[in-house]
């Protein structure tokens, strides 16, 4: 549908695409995603070629979600590189995709339900929560409308005049397990166990690991069953 209306030059930048339920949902790695009604499933048009929608795009559409939803009283965090965590529990993600030169981030939020530890991936997935179950009341259009309002509002008064040393330092203050152990899983050091430091100025993860800090640029991660010591 975003495709159709993208090419058909129907859907312009900020406009979005709300579904009430998908039946063929998709997570990172294109991993089926299970979509039932009451939840949101959307796409954002970006600007395309704006400050910091570039390689750092999904960072940058992260921490705007993390900033609205929590001037909405929903203290979420951002677990790198793509995912809104409430209470250590997944309740949202963000999907960047280029469709022939249009930008768009595609963004699920666990709104009423959640899917069971069953559907999850073994081992690796982030316990999933929603966000009727944390106590907010808000409707899917309620809560939508008002979380675009927001994001937008945030990139173009805040965002835009940011360097990426600030930028950083601003997502940094939402990034979920600063100073704990995590795994790397899918990357460069995987299975390697190492204490997250933060995120630098490139999106990249940067990890203590050994005794060096290293700078990790894809895979997923998880807390790591280790107990946690000082950095």
């Amino acid at each position: 549908m975003v495709r159709i209306l993208a090419r058909e030059g129907l859907l312009h930048e900020w406009d979005s695409v709300l579904a009430l339920s998908q039946s063929s949902g998709r997570g990172q790695l294109r991993r089926p995603w299970s979509s039932p009604s009451g939840n949101i499933y959307s796409a954002i048009r970006l600007p395309y070629g704006a400050p910091h929608l570039d390689d750092i795009a999904s960072l940058t559409v992260g921490y705007l979600l993390a900033e609205a939803l929590n001037a909405q009283g929903v203290r979420v965090a951002l677990k790198w590189p793509n995912d809104l965590l409430l209470e250590n529990r997944k309740t949202g993600g963000v999907l960047l995709e280029d469709f022939g030169g249009a930008l768009f981030a595609g963004i699920g939020i666990n709104v009423v339900s959640s899917p069971p530890v069953s559907e999850l991936r073994d081992g690796w997935a982030v316990p999933a929560t929603n966000l009727r179950a944390e106590g907010c009341k808000l409707s899917v259009m309620t809560l939508w409308q008002t979380l675009v309002n927001r994001v937008r509002f945030c990139y173009e008064t805040q965002v835009v005049r940011c360097n990426r040393e600030e930028l950083t330092r601003r997502v940094q203050l939402h990034l979920a397990w600063v100073g704990r152990e995590i795994i790397i899983h899918g990357g460069d050091e995987e299975y390697r166990p190492g204490r997250l430091l933060g995120v630098n100025e490139n999106g990249a993860l940067r990890l203590l690991l050994s005794g060096q800090e290293i700078a990790v640029h894809s895979g997923s991660i998880a807390l790591s069953s280790h107990t946690d010591l000082p950095i």
